[in-house]
C-alpha cells in the first residue's frame, strides 16, 4: 500500500514540475513578446518624429507601463 502511495506522490510531483516549467516558459515568452513590442513601439514613434516624452506618454497609456518603466524604455531604445 505504501509503495502505491509513494508512486502516486512521485507522479503528482513530476506533473507539478512539468506544469511549473511550462508556466515559466509561457511567462518568459509573454515577457519577451512585450519587450519586443516595446522596442518596436519606441523605434516607430521615433521614426514618426515623436519626442521622447510623447513616446513615454504613449507607453504609459497604451502599454500600461509605469512612468518610470516607460522612461527607461525610451532611454534604452531611443
Amino acid at each position: 500500500m505504501c509503495e502505491i502511495i509513494e508512486k502516486w506522490k512521485k507522479e503528482i510531483r513530476n506533473e507539478g514540475f512539468v506544469d511549473g516549467k511550462q508556466a515559466g516558459y509561457i511567462d518568459g515568452k509573454q515577457a519577451g513578446i512585450a519587450l519586443g513590442a516595446t522596442i518596436t513601439t519606441v523605434q516607430m514613434c521615433k521614426d514618426f518624429g515623436k519626442t521622447p516624452s510623447e513616446v513615454a506618454d504613449y507607453l504609459t497609456q497604451k502599454m500600461h507601463l509605469t512612468r518610470e518603466q516607460a522612461q527607461d524604455a525610451v532611454q534604452a531604445y531611443w
